[in-house]
């Protein structure tokens, strides 16, 4: 249903991991924001404009990639302009005619559009605002919200994807130092995590994914602070030793749901 920019093909993300991640943002009181400093097309902010309308209060998207911003902004009119989503189902039924090997996906498409227009009719009563602009990662800007960032991405994976500006280990300090409260939900590869390291101030929590993906989620309490070092424990690439910045030594430990963090024994 969403539209595409050229090369983005190459970095898809479910709507169902991206709705199961928004469930469980944990959101508190005052105002709330969803950032997506990773949009891409945009599928984050607007599966957040339409399924966790009520959960925010402003829903915002940014990319290095121009293409990939101006496309999310036209995703994110679909769930807030009146009008945008009917010329959106006039495009998909001009293709649904012009792709005749494509013809029943398309069809398909029609059909959930003319499914939800009911339910955005009401929706655009009480929607979040929403923004969208230019922007790496490395470099957000300071907004001045007064309220609870939640930063949710995909970010970058595979063998035709790369950040652009700095390193994967530099993304979640960054942010932080700008940002020093928000909270950060980011899948990525498993094998990433050894690349990030924090300076103790925010808990961590992976949950795993198929294809050696995991959920990692970043808040503000407890003090913690991880870099990879080795493995430990029966099960070989499944336990792993930490060893924080002062050298304190943990397990992460994978249950099969989860992956816990303690001080082993």
């Amino acid at each position: 249903m969403l539209r595409r920019f050229k090369g983005s093909e190459a970095c898809r993300f479910s709507t169902r991991v991206a709705l199961n991640i928004l469930k469980h943002i944990e959101t508190g009181d005052g105002p709330q924001f969803l950032w997506d400093p990773f949009c891409g097309t945009g599928l984050i902010p607007s599966v957040g404009l339409f399924a966790y309308a009520a959960r925010f209060d402003g829903v915002i998207a940014s990319d290095i990639n121009p293409c990939a911003v101006q496309c999310a902004r036209a995703n994110m009119s679909l769930f807030r302009e009146p009008g945008e989503m009917e010329q959106r189902l006039r495009e998909v039924r001009v293709r649904q005619k012009a792709y005749v090997r494509q013809t029943e996906n398309w069809r398909a498409v029609a059909r959930y559009i003319e499914e939800i227009r009911p339910v955005l009719e009401v929706q655009r009563q009480q929607q979040p605002s929403s923004y969208a602009f230019t922007s790496s990662a490395l470099a957000l800007p300071r907004l001045g919200l007064k309220g609870q960032i939640h930063f949710v991405a995909d970010l970058p994976y595979g063998t035709m994807c790369r950040l652009q500006g700095g390193t994967l280990g530099e993304v979640i300090p960054s942010i932080l130092q700008v940002y020093p409260d928000a909270s950060i939900t980011f899948v990525l590869l498993r094998k990433a995590l050894k690349e990030i390291h924090l300076d103790g101030s925010h808990t961590v929590n992976c949950r795993p994914l198929k294809k050696g993906r995991v959920i990692l989620q970043v808040r503000a309490r407890r003090r913690a602070a991880f870099t990879l070092t080795g493995t430990n424990g029966p099960n070989h690439g499944q336990n792993k030793i930490l060893s924080d910045l002062s050298g304190r030594k943990y397990l992460l430990r994978s249950t099969g749901r989860s992956i816990v963090v303690q001080n082993p024994r």
